[in-house]
């Protein structure tokens, strides 16, 4: 393993030139910046009067103050990072999206799927070839044309994106805001049963909508006001579209409690994975992210059974179907749950030294039922 390390102060400015496998990037406290990547990978750490330049001709994990401004310009593989404060911009990146903690976010293409959970600032992603999943952002949201599925959830601030496929989102616009979603499948829609904005509908199939009786609507259905309408939205599809205010309100699907779980152990493993390296250096044998597969393996794995169990729910009689809904939003969910802390619980006493990489891996095993 090559690394590399310099003091570059709390809020360094670092450009990645090019790393034509994977990027790690993660924030953690101090001015050091240290890169690791494989042997024969040619990293090169270079210091110039404004900023720090970085290449790798293979993957590469970089660790870096939570000041940092990061600016890439070609990756090859996938982009992760997590717990940084400063502006992140991607111009072309070969691979997926898993981000994490961040301020502002601006990437021009991703080949991939883009998943982005807790931004604090604006988001905007021009291109993604596969789906997008935005969680809990405080700022403004911009996907320009995503070529799969849209999911938005816990978002406030305008945005406009457009789909290729369907889009399912949960919104609560702040007065003011501005939204414009379209998709090119079906399109589902929630709103809080307080929320004040006028929503303009557009559907090639049929429009359905679910609204509180002070809700009014114009005679086509096309426009319905809700409160005082103090923000707009604006939704359009070329299939079905859904429009619900205040019914699923504080209620969370399977999906959506195996996707919190999935965001939130995904970044926690990957600042563990990052505090092991850190720790471990170049111990032989030691690999925390084989480590961490089998954690994601293992929530993989809890997802599939929650779903499952949804599936079946759904085949049943209607009468069955408040039993069978606890059977899912309780059983499946907390499978993924328990699952998700014992998998953590071992990296812990591992981090701590409680037990040795060796250990770690057989009770990992041992959970997932491995031989």
């Amino acid at each position: 393993m090559e690394s590399k390390t310099l003091d570059v102060g709390p809020a360094p400015r670092v450009k990645v030139l090019t790393v034509r496998g994977d990027l790690r990037l993660s924030g953690r406290e101090g001015r050091m910046l240290e890169a690791k990547a494989p042997r024969g990978s040619q990293l090169s750490v270079l210091a110039t009067e404004d900023h720090v330049e970085l290449t790798s001709h293979s993957d590469c994990l970089v660790f870096l103050p939570t000041g940092a401004s990061v600016e890439v310009d070609s990756i090859g593989g996938d982009l992760r990072a997590t717990g940084l404060k400063g502006d992140l911009t991607a111009d072309a990146v070969g691979g997926g999206l898993d981000l994490h903690r961040l301020g502002n976010l601006k990437v021009e293409t991703v080949g991939g799927d883009a998943h982005v959970h807790k931004i604090s600032g604006d988001l905007s992603i021009e291109r993604i070839g596969g789906d997008a999943l935005v969680d809990e952002g405080e700022g403004s949201v911009h996907l320009g044309s995503v070529g799969g599925d849209v999911r938005l959830r816990r978002l406030s601030r305008s945005g406009e994106v457009r789909a290729g496929g369907d889009a399912r989102v949960q919104l609560s616009p702040q007065p003011g805001s501005h939204w414009s979603i379209h998709a090119g499948g079906d399109l589902a829609c929630d709103l809080p049963s307080q929320a004040s904005v006028m929503v303009r509908v557009e559907a090639g199939g049929e429009l359905r909508l679910s609204v509180p009786e002070a809700a009014t609507t114009d005679e086509d259905g096309a426009v319905v006001r809700l409160g005082s309408g103090d923000a707009e939205l604006h939704l359009s599809c070329g299939g079905d579209l859904w429009l619900r205010a205040g019914e699923a309100e504080g209620e969370e699907t399977a999906e959506d409690i195996g996707e919190h779980i999935a965001a939130e152990v995904e970044a926690r493993i990957a600042q563990m994975e990052a505090r092991m390296q850190a720790v471990a250096g170049g111990v032989p044998g030691f690999d925390s992210e084989r480590i961490g597969e089998h954690v994601r393996r293992a929530v993989e794995r809890a997802q599939r059974h929650a779903e499952h169990a949804r599936e079946r729910a759904a085949k049943h009689h209607a009468g069955l179907q408040a039993a069978l809904r606890l059977d899912v939003r309780g059983e499946g969910a907390q499978a993924g749950r328990a699952s998700a802390e014992e998998q953590l619980s071992i990296l812990r006493m591992l981090e701590q030294g409680k037990i040795t990489v060796e250990e770690a891996e057989q009770l990992l095993r041992a959970l997932e039922g491995e031989a």
